[in-house]
This record gives structure tokens, sequence and C-alpha cells, in this order.
């Protein structure tokens, strides 16, 4: 009599990880029914989780970690492992729909930093014929979830460059929570590996000199409770179920010998007593090594180069070295430190220049980039990508020291509008968009830009327009045909400036003649420049404003400072109380012009965003200030 197929329900267990179930058919591995001559099938249902060994998901994980080749994993898109290590792109896998395919390195090096040790069981456990199991695996993976690794405040996932940037936050979340035992990160029993306990055996064969391999227990890698170095040794050593390749130039006797040469170094009086304990102490301190120095590959040349970078990362010169050889690699980590120097070969002198201007009494170390990083967040609008970047970093040297200036004149008692470099860079945005409606608008003259470029708070710019910098140092928007020609006109503006009732907008007539002839050429250029101690202020300004009021029908004396003290009359012109309106207005609207030489000259400081202001902080204040030196019986300078 035929007897129909035993179909049976088989549940694998419940465990956190594990995402849907799938059904299959497998042949039943029992002899229960010798009646029948055909075998016996079962209809068996499992779960499947998120991290799987590749390969037909109805064997058992062992049947699969031997298969030929090297392990991968099948990790199920847009779940949490998928996100974190940005998976989405690998190739999907051929075994399981809707699984993409990862390496062995990729999950272990990232998911290894978490493992915890508990009990003596997992420290036993021989590191060249032991991995992490799926199980462990999913549930580390589950635990980082729920504990919001990972996670921005909005509780999304955020992807990682590579595994070796995921170990380094793990570290950090790791040590900083100060998880422990029943957190969720326990490694404790043999459910967490997969081993192949017939290797011990096979490593017995072994040459002599790499017997310390098949010693080597998880208990000569355990660093504190942690066991992160096991996926390493997992990692460096291949591990898989064949005996290794011994040749002289097979992967595992290049590694051995390296491993071997570089823990002997680190410590030889360890060596001497446990070669095992010192190659986990050699690999616990390459654990120490930034992530910027890996990169996604993770085959042979990258164990070497591995234990090459781990073995310099011990000495402070070995650090240096890295750090200089390595930097396009390391630089391309920092968005906006990469913009400052590029990732050429000239990048690390770009670097050394960015990093003497930003935090000149910084040595340049890894410690500094981060910092460095976030520093130029404020100094983004001094870079133009159309410029060399070292013309760049020149332009950056003279504005931040500028605004390095401007923390002394606070010091002093003085309120600048540039308190820095943050709001330098927001002044070259406002003056941009203002730049962008002044051509927009109904009426768009070459005045009315120099007013503009004069009131904003954006050096750089003022100082091109007043002949004292160079067209490249300021962004493209000032090459446009409509706003070069503005520095020729300062002059005359400065002219109308001092002409022009400033609400009316009428010409006043006592000063209707004005013409740059009638000022010194010292007085301009001294303006321009921001020279203002070099300014006789009754000879150079007010004595042309005066005789141009009278007609000529008088002649004006110039005055020295003491004579101006002694006459009242002079000394009101001097504070703007006896000129004709316009010429009140104009005397303080004229000092606008040196708005952008304070700079070189820190004792002198724009306090307003109006241009009238700024001609009161110099001229005025400066007379002022001799008054009070005057009356104190002291001769000002």
């Amino acid at each position: 009599m035929d007897i129909p197929p035993l179909f049976l329900h088989v549940q694998t267990g419940v465990h956190r990880g594990y995402s849907e179930y799938t059904f299959g058919i497998v042949e039943y591995p029992f002899d229960i029914c010798r009646r029948v001559d055909r075998p016996v099938y079962l209809f068996v249902s499992f779960r499947m989780s998120d991290i799987m060994i590749s390969g037909d998901p109805t064997q058992d994980e062992a049947t699969r970690a031997t298969a030929p080749g090297q392990i991968t994993y099948d990790v199920k898109q847009d779940t949490y492992i998928c996100k974190i290590l940005n998976l989405s792109q690998n190739a999907t896998s051929q075994d399981n729909e809707g699984y993409v395919v990862a390496s062995q390195a990729e999950i272990d090096i990232a998911l290894g930093a978490a493992f915890i040790a508990v009990g003596d069981t997992p420290l036993e456990w021989f590191a060249m014929d032991s991995a992490p199991s799926e199980l462990l695996l999913n549930k580390i993976a589950n635990t980082l979830e729920q504990k919001g690794f990972g996670q921005n405040d909005e509780g999304e996932t955020q992807s990682f460059k590579n595994s070796w940037h995921v170990r380094s936050e793990i570290n950090a979340f790791m040590q900083h929570n100060s998880w422990s035992e029943g957190d969720g990160f326990d490694v404790e029993d043999e459910d967490d590996r997969i081993g192949n306990e017939d290797k011990g055996a096979e490593l017995d064969a072994l040459a002599p000199q790499h017997h310390l391999f098949n010693e080597m227990l998880l208990s000569d890698l355990v660093n504190v409770t942690s066991i992160a170095a096991w996926t390493l040794v997992v990692w460096l050593i291949d591990f898989d179920f064949a005996q290794p390749d011994e040749t002289e130039r097979g992967p595992f006797n290049i590694i051995a010998k390296m491993l071997e040469g570089a823990a002997k170094a680190h410590d030889p009086g360890m060596f001497e007593v446990s070669p095992a304990l010192a190659v986990g102490s050699f690999i616990n301190q390459g654990e120490e090594m930034p992530p910027e120095l890996r990169t996604n590959n993770y085959g042979q040349a990258s164990k070497v180069e591995w234990i090459k970078h781990a073995h310099k990362w011990s000495t402070q010169e070995g650090r240096d070295h890295l750090l200089r050889t390595l930097f396009p690699r390391i630089v391309a980590n920092y968005e906006n430190l990469k913009q400052w120097t590029g990732e050429a070969n000239n990048c690390f002198a770009c670097f050394l220049k960015l990093l003497s201007i930003m935090m000149p009494n910084e040595q340049p170390s890894f410690d500094v980039l981060e910092v460095l990083d976030d520093d130029l967040v404020n100094v983004s609008g001094y870079f133009q990508p159309s410029e060399p970047r070292m013309s760049n970093l020149t332009y950056l040297k003279a504005n931040h020291a500028q605004s390095n200036s401007s923390t002394s004149d606070k010091a002093e008692g003085h309120t600048p509008e540039t308190k820095g470099s943050n709001n330098n860079a927001l002044a070259l945005t406002t003056l941009i968009s203002d730049v962008a409606d002044w051509r927009g608008g109904d009426n768009p003259t070459t005045y009315k830009l120099i007013e503009l470029i004069l009131v904003s708070t954006y050096t750089a710019a003022i100082m091109w327009l007043l002949g004292t910098a160079k067209a490249s140092a300021i962004p493209a928007e000032f090459s446009m045909p409509d706003v070069t020609t503005a520095p020729q006109q300062w002059v005359m503006f400065l002219l109308c400036t001092l002409k022009t009732d400033p609400d009316s907008g009428e010409m006043d007539e006592a000063l209707a003649t004005l013409e740059e002839d009638d000022l010194s050429s010292k007085f301009i250029k001294n303006l321009r420049e921001g020279k203002l101690s070099n300014i006789n202020m009754d000879e150079d300004l007010i004595v042309p404003l005066l005789k141009k009021m009278n007609g000529g029908k008088e002649s004006i004396k110039v005055m020295t400072f003491l004579e101006v003290l002694a006459n009242p009359e002079r000394l009101a012109i001097h504070r703007g109380e006896q000129l004709t309106r316009t010429a009140q207005a104009a005397h303080l609207r004229i000092g606008i012009a040196p708005k952008a030489a304070y700079a070189r000259n820190p004792g002198i400081t724009p306090c307003g965003r109006r241009a009238q202001r700024t001609w009161a902080q110099h001229p005025i204040s400066r007379f002022h200030a001799q008054l009070r030196t005057a009356r104190m019986g002291t001769t000002h300078p």
C-alpha cells in the first residue's frame, strides 16, 4: 500500500532578527518507513533571518558554511543592518530573493566590536576554528537597533562609509554606555559560533613556527570583557573549514609571519612567554587605529596593510608617517576639509597651511582633523571653487587674521561688526544677495552698487573696491561687467557723497563745484588704504570743505591740533556742528571708505552698519580721544 508523503511543521525557534517564514520540501532524513521503496519528504516551515550564510536556505548553517569557496552572507534588503552598512548596492543573492550578498568580513568586522564574553565557554574556543554564528550576528544587530545605535533623533537609520567606520562607532558606543552582561551583546554558548572541531587536528600539521595559531584561544584575545579581536583574527587568518595553505608565498603564511613579527616587535617580553597573547595584544592595539585609514577592500592586500599600519600606530613617529603618506585617503572622510585641501598630491601641504591658519597652536595629528573640519563650516564663504586651492588659502589667511584682530578690538572696548569668520561668511552671502537684488532693480547705478559694498561687512569686497585687494580674492559674482567698473568710480562716488544731501538727494550748492583736485591725493590714498593716522583732519578735509562753502572769498588757515582746541568755532566744525546740513552729513559719511581697512588698523573699528556711523568711529572718535588726552595734560602722538 502506498503511503502518502508525511507533512510535518517544524519551527526553528523564535529569535530576534528572524523576519519571515519560508517553506520548502526537504528529503526526510530518517528511515521511518521501511515498508516503502521510495523516499519520504517533509513539508518544512522555517524562519528566514536578516543575516544568513549564503547558500540553499533549506540546508543547515554548518552545511552552508562548508560549501566550496569563501563564506559570504545574504543580508535582507532594507533591514537595519543593510542600511547601516549601506549594502543596497551589493549584488543580489542567487539563493534568496530580496537579499543582497555581503562578504564575511563586512559583517563580522562591523558587528564584532559589540561582542562581550560571558562565562568561560567562549574564552575556551580556538580562534582559528570558530567564527560568529548567524544567531549571534542577528542578535547583535537587533540589540544595536533596539538601543538606538546609528539612529538620529527622528529614529532614522544612518549609513556609514564602510564596516570599519561602523566598528569604530560601535566601539565608542560600547565604551560610552558601559554595556555589560545581560544587555544583549553576550557571547556565551555554542549557539553563538560556527566551529570546526576537526580544524585543531588539521592545524597540528602547521609548520612549527605557526603553532601559536593552533593554540590561540579567545582568552588570548579578550580585552577586559570585549572579544572584538576575535573577528579580526577570523578576517586576517581567513576562517574556513579547509587546511590552510602553508606554501612559502601562500596567503596564510604571509599573514602568519607578519603577525608574529609585529607581535614580537610590539612586546618582546610577552612574546617570549606567550606568542598567542602577544599577537592578541598587538591586534587589540590595532583596534585603536582610526577608520579613515581603511578602505572597502577586505582582501589579502588590505590584511597586509592593516598589519603594517597597526605596527606604525604604536609610535608617534609612525602615526605622523601614516597621516602624511595616507592623507589623500584620510581627507576623503572629511567633507569640509577636503574642499580646502583637495585629494591630489599636494593635499597634505594644503592641510598644513590650513591648520596654521585656523589652529596655529596645534600640530598636525589625527586628533585635530574632526575639530578642524567642524571649524571650517564657519569660513566656507571664503572658498571659491574656480580659484586654485593655494590662492583660496592665501585669501583665507588674510581674512581669518582679520577676524582674529576683531577679538583684540573687543578686548579694548570696541564693538566690531565682524566678530569672527562666521559673520564674515554670512556677510558674503548677504552681499551677494544684495547685489542680485540691485542688478534686478529699476535703476542699478554703479553708485548704488558702491554703497551696497561699502555698507556691507564683507571686508574682502570693500578692499577690492578701494583697490587694496585683487579681484581673484573675491567671488566670481564681482567679475561681471556691470560690477567691475565700481573701483574706478569710487573717487567720484566719494565726491558725490560730499555734495549730496542724504535725505533729499539734492546737491548742496555750496559744494557743487567740489572736485577731486580740491582734495589732496595723499588724503584720498590714505583714505583708501585705511592709514587713518596719516590723515590731518583739518588740512585734508575741513579746510577744503570750508573753502568751497565760502566760494574762496576768504582764505582758510590750516590749524594745528592745539589751535583747533583753542578755537571754539573751528572745534565745532570738527565736531560737525557748524557746517551746512549737507556738509555735516558728508563729514560723517565719507568715512565709508576706510571701513574695510580697519583690519589692518585694529584701533579703528566701524561700529554700525550705516556709513554715517562708520565715519564717526574714525575721525571724530579719534578727535575726541585727542581732546581727552589734552585735558589730562599729555601730548597726543
